[in-house]
């Protein structure tokens, strides 16, 4: 997730950084342009990255076809305390909003959008289909919103 060489322009940032930037009120820019480039100075690490396991799983739930159930075992004994109440919130949120929906994976591609000299990488780490009887729904989820 480290800044991407692009000469003289502007790096790439991630989708999850730019919506977080435009719902900003005009004070709370400024500290939200800082945090993002303390984030892109250094190099991705796992270790700083909260949501990793649950994300992994929801995929692997998706790309497997499994139950809803098996997101219980993404909040096991190998996550730590301190993530497991988020971990559970989130988990009760994403099978709430799932509801009675059937899902079929899809995969996802990741795109490059520029705009006026700004490079937003647009990398959806999963991608569903619904079935919604004439109509379909393709429905992608960001990686970093969960």
């Amino acid at each position: 997730m480290g800044v991407e060489p692009r000469g003289d322009r502007a790096p790439a940032i991630s989708l999850t950084t730019f919506v977080d930037f435009v719902i900003k009120s005009a004070t709370s820019r400024i500290t939200c342009v800082r945090k993002a480039k303390k984030l892109y100075a250094g190099a991705y690490s796992p270790v700083f990255d909260f949501w990793k396991p649950l994300r992994e799983a929801i995929v692997e739930m998706h790309r497997e076809g499994q139950p809803k159930s098996v997101l219980a075992d993404a909040v096991g004994p190998s996550v730590h305390a301190r993530k497991r109440g988020s971990y559970e919130q989130c988990i009760q949120s994403y099978m709430r909003w799932m509801g009675r929906r059937h899902f079929e994976w899809s995969g996802c591609q990741s795109v490059l959008w520029e705009r006026s000299g700004l490079s937003v990488n647009v990398n959806p780490e999963l991608g569903q289909h619904r079935r919604r009887g004439a109509r379909d729904q393709t429905v992608f989820q960001e990686r970093q919103a969960i």
